[in-house]
């Protein structure tokens, strides 16, 4: 399923919506502003809180659904022009094209799990979150934002 990211840079704090492919709105993302390191709260269409976005003191984001921590997206170091990132917990290898605005995420056995294109030229900035796994949406959806903010963060 299609998902598309809006970011809203325009307000005092950054915010975002996230909508499916039919433009419905499913979530809306909120920078936790005066925290140690940067935190993201995602919010369903009720504005009840279902997931956190953390960074981590380890160089990643963790990723919570509903108050439980049930991945950690790190980055893998090693010289390369494509950036490489690890969810743990599942297993899942992310990569980068070369120009850092496409990623990929796989699973163990190369199977696509999900796919992310950063649309820099768009205004306001849009993010498209491809999801072929529906039995982990909201774990990649939450993965999709994290790697974008690898690239606004001391983590990249």
């Amino acid at each position: 399923m299609k998902y598309i990211y809006r970011v809203n840079k325009d307000q005092l704090f950054n915010s975002c919506c996230l909508y499916d492919e039919n433009d419905q709105l499913v979530y809306t993302l909120k920078q936790k502003v005066l925290a140690l390191g940067e935190r993201y709260r995602y919010y369903d269409c009720n504005d009840n809180e279902v997931g956190l976005i953390k960074q981590s003191f380890f160089h990643g984001f963790e990723i919570y659904n509903y108050g439980v921590k049930v991945a950690e997206v790190k980055r893998l170091v090693g010289f390369s022009f494509k950036k490489r990132f690890q969810l743990m917990d599942y297993g899942w290898i992310i990569e980068s094209n070369f120009w850092g605005n496409k990623y990929f995420v796989r699973d163990s056995n190369n199977n696509l799990i999900m796919d992310v294109w950063v649309k820099f030229l768009a205004l306001p900035d849009l993010i498209e979150v491809n999801v072929y796994d529906n039995e982990n949406t909201f774990v990649c959806l939450l993965c999709a934002m994290a790697l974008t903010f690898f690239k606004n963060s001391s983590n990249d």
